[in-house]
């Protein structure tokens, strides 16, 4: 059984580009909290490969067990921003 059948992914942030979403993913497995992203890819054959509009935004998704950490992380990211 794989870690991901063990644990379901739950959504913790939502964010409206994929560059944000990278950016989020590459700041959680970071600190080893794994993280996976999924858009709507609608917007990108309408408009272009990555492209996000405002009805479908970025969902960033980590383990179950993982949320409270993600959670955590993604507080202090917000505090430095403040």
């Amino acid at each position: 059984m794989s870690k991901r059948e063990e644990s379901p992914w739950q959504l913790v942030l939502t964010v409206s580009t994929l560059g944000e979403a990278q950016i989020v993913k590459s700041r959680l497995e970071a600190e080893g909290i794994e993280a996976e992203f999924n858009y709507d890819a609608t917007s990108s054959v309408i408009l272009g490969p990555g492209s996000v509009t405002p009805w479908s935004n970025v969902m960033v998704f980590v383990p179950a067990d993982q949320v409270e950490q993600a959670a955590e992380l993604l507080d202090s990211l917000k505090d430095d921003e403040a």
